[in-house]
């Protein structure tokens, strides 16, 4: 299933990192040949940080049948236990399966289990979305993600390309504006608002095709300013366990003022269950988890909320596993993130609950920059919200620490102020 010419890497658009992956793939089916079998039966952990060589591993596992564990090069202690775990009791599975690290619906450390047909089945719906056989991309995520990973499939399956990069190269005078010209890219929103501080990148984001926004909630303030400086972004929704993308706003759908993260992609649908949250039914659904299988066809259960508004598009409201329950209520951290930063007296917020004895969870919202008034924010929620809605902590920091993804990394912000880490 995958086009011959991935070797010649031919889907890599620098001729330099063309040439490193073809001498790097060869190096790998070399080593993966001379691997007796009993060793590979589990699979093949991928791990480098680069991701021409981590590309190389990934297409070199592939093509030699070998089932592939996508690992991040140095995890947290925690993480490389659970990992351990999982890989050395992994059961028997069908080679050529590519294990994709999430959360799964029930927290934790989980892999998806995915196969060519299934990404495969993903590329093809969004070449349909987007009305283009061929999808390039700039890619500045990593690869053991399936937002990276996803990039590198797309290119290979339609004929496209890849550039890779890093988000913050875009602010630097010096990167060249060609690279990210007329390309597709993929950022989580608190990206996209610290490009959003620099004329410099908002010029280079205004030269792509479109901007894939992912990963957590895009702020309605967010999307004004990007609407208003013209850039073409693409709001989407999707998982982990789908190979990507569910939903998608088209860039002309979203600055014709469209909001939410727009309609189904060809071969997904939604719906809702009996807690209200959604409910998936994809092509590109994986085949399961490193222990538990999913029959065909089978609903996808999610944790996370939503609604379709009057024009057909979809609104994400957030994640029940999200919810802070504090003194027996129940309350939305990213509702409460919402309107801090509508205050104007913080640029950025990320509210989550610790173990607390007399609430149960208590409730703390870390805002940027470390100049933010705390006690002029607490004097604005008062106004606004009841007091078990209320943050019963706010720190004020230089900057959110965000994970590899981009993400508000909670455990880091915790550790910081000396929390409780759940």
């Amino acid at each position: 299933m995958i086009p011959e010419t991935v070797a010649d890497g031919q889907w890599l658009g620098r001729d330099s990192d063309r040439i490193r992956f073809q001498v790097a793939l060869q190096a790998e089916q070399r080593r993966l040949r001379d691997l007796e079998t009993g060793q590979r039966t589990k699979g093949v952990v991928v791990s480098d940080e680069d991701p021409v060589l981590f590309a190389a591993k990934l297409f070199a596992g592939i093509l030699e049948e070998s089932s592939l564990w996508l690992r991040p090069p140095l995890p947290a202690k925690a993480e490389s236990l659970a990992f351990d775990k999982i890989f050395n009791h992994a059961r028997k599975l069908p080679m050529s399966s590519l294990f994709v690290a999430t959360g799964g619906t029930s927290g934790g450390l989980r892999f998806a289990r995915h196969s060519l047909s299934t990404v495969k089945a993903a590329v093809d719906a969004l070449s349909v979305k987007m009305g283009d056989p061929s999808l390039r991309s700039w890619c500045c995520l990593p690869l053991r993600h399936v937002a990276g990973l996803m990039q590198v499939f797309r290119a290979v399956f339609t004929g496209g390309d890849l550039v890779f990069g890093e988000y913050r190269d875009l602010l630097d005078d010096d990167f060249p504006a060609s690279l990210i010209e007329d390309r597709l890219l993929s950022l989580v929103p608190t990206q996209l608002a610290r490009l959003l501080k620099s004329s410099t990148a908002i010029d280079r984001l205004r030269r792509s095709r479109a901007i894939f926004v992912g990963g957590g909630a895009l702020s309605p303030e967010l999307a004004a300013r990007s609407r208003a400086l013209q850039l073409p972004l693409a709001p989407t929704y999707g998982t982990t366990e789908t190979a990507g993308m569910v939903t998608l706003l088209s860039p002309s759908l979203f600055l014709d003022g469209g909001k939410g993260v727009g309609s189904t992609l060809p071969g997904n649908e939604i719906a809702f269950g009996d807690t209200e949250t959604l409910r998936i039914r994809s092509s590109s659904l994986c085949l399961g988890y490193q222990d538990f299988d999913f029959s065909e066809g089978s609903w996808f259960e999610t944790e996370d909320l939503g609604h379709w508004d009057e024009d057909g598009s979809f609104h994400l409201d957030g994640r029940r596993d999200r919810l802070v329950m504090t003194g027996g209520l129940k309350v939305d951290p990213q509702a409460l993130e919402r309107i801090i930063c509508e205050t104007g007296l913080a640029d950025e917020c990320f509210v989550t609950g610790v173990s607390d004895l007399e609430w149960g969870e208590r409730l703390v919202a870390f805002c940027s920059p470390a100049s933010a008034d705390v006690n002029l924010i607490e004097a604005a929620l008062s106004e606004r919200l009841e007091g078990f809605q209320r943050p019963k902590n706010i720190y004020a920091l230089d900057s959110l620490p965000l994970d590899e993804m981009g993400k508000p990394n909670a455990s880091a912000m915790a550790e910081a102020m000396d929390l409780p880490v759940d």
